[in-house]
């Protein structure tokens, strides 16, 4: 077997890299530690592309037929559909060991950094403990350690178009054996048990995953200790002190503790600086972060419902921590503490949920009783034609929905009932907008919503039909419009200034919400709307603000 220093492959960006089976360009290198390099590339042979992690290290053979195992392993079983990264194959190349995996996105790492508020929200936070509580019950299933759980080997399929969607890579670590006595997880992840030097299994990553849980919702590490020494004493003064059948068992035992007189064990080092502390305990962690505006009462409950599952997976008695299985049935993660509150919240915790496992519902905002009324079905006529004068044209423009029925009831009484071809069902606002979150049950795809609103109007009368833009032979067609962030906030605040002299105002809301709902599907917004500016409107201001609020939570959650 040549050495892996001689005759190294070209892995430069640009360069082409051929396995026995496939052939990969290369593009950029992603990340490089102390085992190698991840290389992101394209298989030019499957046409699809693909990450490669290079094995760069004295005895890198050994680490890669280690690794490539437990990757067959989990390929077999199908880790792919249970949040574990999808391995494609394994080989090498002059010495030099390959593996190659699916693409995925960012590390949660970076998404974390990259959040406004230092931290993620329990919306958030939910679904990532529930996916790799299922990627730890699979592996527990099958016998496998991962033993490296952390913020960086956790990363999102794709933050834009699947948000939430996580997957747990980097099996360099993993084992199905026993690892007592072994330096398992970065230090920060590391469970007491592992620092003494006790018998380790899966709860190990149990531990972890608490760490994980606390420190996405804070944005710091709960337990930043510089030494293992420090980092036992951050965890005897938040959690507590592992009973005795553990200490007994630590192969490490003795640099921690020490047996007093009465043959009982004894920590050995003073307490830290208060200061030096990111919580005192645990109960501490619902005190921290920030509190949503739209829903500040009820994530109060919500908060406790996860303090008492990280206190059940930081449990420093590895027998009695909870299990993946216990978490996926845990309180916050069935949310079922949330089904008596308030059913918006609710709501938008289920379809955040949903979304992160591939389950997209349009039917968001009518779960919302308290902004949508009941659908009700109504029949589609057919349209009439009617010609009417300038002036009940603009009239009818800027004029509300029940405006428009006294101007057509009295067009028609001048014109006689011999003119009138049909009858006009009465109109019902939220008829086309449900009929373009539906879609047709024929299985036509949705059109837009016709909604005659003032910002409707202005967008019809300058901007041309895209049907007949695109229909012209021009060699240069002009660009297609795109709607600026933040439009359907705006559009939110002057459907319920305009319209709100009417007096249907649940309806209003409704339609409100509803024109809200479609642009945030496609195009999403960055914009809120202040309070103020519903204070001259008549809507009764606690609907405007539950409509105002879902807007923001919308904006910033989603």
């Amino acid at each position: 077997m040549q050495s892996y220093l001689q005759n190294p492959p070209d892995l430069r960006p640009g360069a082409l890299l051929q396995s026995p089976v496939h052939c990969f360009q290369l593009q950029e290198h992603l990340a490089s530690g102390v085992y190698g390099k991840v290389i992101d590339c394209w298989n030019v042979t499957a046409q699809r592309p693909a990450v490669l992690k290079v094995l760069q290290v004295q005895n890198a053979e050994f680490f890669w037929q280690e690794e490539e195992e437990i990757l067959q392993i989990l390929a077999q079983h199908q880790g792919h559909r249970n949040h574990v990264v999808q391995w494609f194959h394994s080989f090498q190349i002059s010495g030099t060991f390959i593996h190659e995996f699916e693409k995925l996105d960012i590390s949660l790492k970076q998404y974390v950094r990259e959040s406004p508020y230092g931290g993620l929200g329990l919306m958030e936070i939910r679904p990532i403990v529930s996916q790799m509580a299922q990627a730890l019950h699979f592996l527990k299933g099958l016998g496998i350690m991962h033993n490296d759980l952390k913020l960086d080997n956790i990363m999102l399929v794709d933050h834009l178009r699947k948000p939430l969607c996580v997957k747990l890579i980097d099996f360099g670590l993993a084992s199905t054996e026993n690892c007592q006595g072994k330096e398992i997880h970065n230090q920060y992840y590391r469970a007491p048990e592992v620092f003494l030097g006790a018998p380790v299994d899966s709860a190990a990553d149990m531990w972890a995953l608490g760490i994980i849980a606390v420190t996405t919702f804070m944005g710091r590490m709960p337990l930043p200790g510089p030494s293992d020494e420090d980092m036992m004493r951050h965890i005897v003064e938040t959690v507590g002190h592992c009973p005795g059948s553990v200490l007994g068992s630590g192969l490490y035992t003795e640099q921690y503790y020490g047996l007093s007189s009465s043959r009982t064990w004894e920590f050995k080092f003073p307490p830290l600086d208060p200061q030096a502390r990111a919580i005192h305990h645990l109960d501490d962690i619902h005190k921290r972060g920030r509190l949503g505006r739209p829903f500040a009462s009820v994530e109060v409950h919500d908060r406790l419902a996860f303090v008492d599952l990280v206190k059940q997976m930081l449990d420093p008695n590895p027998a009695s921590r909870i299990t993946p299985a216990a978490v996926m049935s845990h309180t916050f993660v069935s949310m079922h503490h949330l089904a008596e509150g308030d059913p918006c919240y609710h709501s938008t915790s289920v379809h955040v949920m949903n979304k992160a496992y591939g389950i997209v519902r349009n039917q968001l905002l009518l779960n919302c009783g308290a902004v949508f009324l009941p659908v009700q079905s109504v029949p589609v006529s057919a349209p009439v034609k009617r010609k009417r004068t300038e002036t009940q044209e603009d009239d009818c423009d800027v004029a509300s929905p029940a405006k428009k029925r006294q101007i057509q009831e009295t067009t028609a009484a001048e014109r006689g009932p011999d003119t009138i071809q049909a009858n006009l069902p009465e109109p019902d606002p939220l008829k086309e907008t449900r009929t373009s979150l539906q879609g047709d049950q024929t299985g036509t795809s949705p059109t837009a919503p016709k909604m005659e609103l003032p910002i409707a109007r202005e967008d019809q009368e300058t901007t041309p039909n895209v049907r007949e833009r695109t229909s012209t032979n021009s060699p240069n067609p002009p660009k297609r419009r795109t709607r600026t962030k933040g439009g359907g906030l705006r559009t939110l605040t002057k459907i319920v200034q305009t319209e709100a002299s009417t007096g249907s105002k649940v309806c209003v809301c409704a339609m409100a919400a509803a024109s809200l709902l479609q642009l945030w599907t496609h195009t999403g917004c960055d914009d809120e709307i202040s309070n103020p500016a519903l204070a001259a409107s008549s809507v009764p201001k606690p609907v405007c603000t539950r409509v105002l609020d879902l807007a923001i939570l919308l904006d910033t959650s989603l």
